[in-house]
């Protein structure tokens, strides 16, 4: 399957205010944003944005380094002319984010919803190595998958859920867990999903920790 393609036809297709990940406000997030840093010069990094308004919020209360990243540039066109001028205020990327190669360090790492959709070790191994690389050294990841009772499948793709030992496993050395939050999201259309926010230190600077090698 073509990732891109599929994404792309998911956000041209699809009433984004209906679709199963859509908040009106990111407030987990933001609240997670906020325990990690409240410095508005931190750089800020949201991994497979889509269309979320975390940005929109983050530029509202000030913060000003921004990155976005995403597979789809419909998500990305869509998101800047929601913005209008503001969107010169923020760098995006379009890349999957398994093989992103950023053109700096970021502080802020954070990702709602495409960790759980890395079914295959390569994947996850690989979306590894590019956030460690992506980081600096004292940097935070902010990571939300579906809970050990969420979902298998969502938007046409299969899923692999997460709890606290599984996530422990693919950090490795790198990370430690400061804090996790399951919570119940209500989707647009009144289904309940369990999903379970990790928040990271980084705690070594080298790149490829000590978890296990797949290769």
């Amino acid at each position: 399957m073509n990732l891109k393609e599929h994404w792309n036809n998911i956000y041209l297709d699809k009433d984004l205010k209906k679709v199963s990940w859509h908040q009106d406000k990111p407030s987990l997030s933001l609240d997670l944003i906020s325990m990690s840093s409240m410095n508005r010069d931190t750089k800020i990094l949201d991994v497979g944005a889509g269309t979320s308004t975390l940005v929109d919020n983050l530029l509202g209360i000030g913060y000003r380094n921004l990155g976005i990243l995403d597979i789809s540039e419909t998500a990305i066109e869509i998101t800047k002319e929601r913005l209008g001028n503001k969107a010169q205020e923020v760098e995006w990327f379009i890349s999957d984010a398994t093989r992103f190669q950023s053109p700096h360090l970021w502080d802020i790492w954070h990702d709602r919803a495409v960790f759980h959709f890395l079914t295959e070790d390569y994947e996850r191994k690989a979306y590894m190595e590019c956030m460690e690389s992506s980081l600096s050294d004292d940097a935070t990841a902010i990571i939300g998958t579906f809970g050990p009772e969420g979902p298998t499948q969502c938007s046409g793709l299969s899923c692999k859920c997460y709890g606290i030992e599984d996530m422990a496993e693919w950090i490795g050395s790198a990370f430690s867990i400061e804090h996790y939050q399951v919570v119940e999201h209500k989707t647009p259309r009144n289904v309940i999903q369990q999903f379970i926010f990790f928040l990271l230190k980084r705690t070594v600077e080298t790149i490829g920790s000590d978890r296990q090698s797949f290769e």
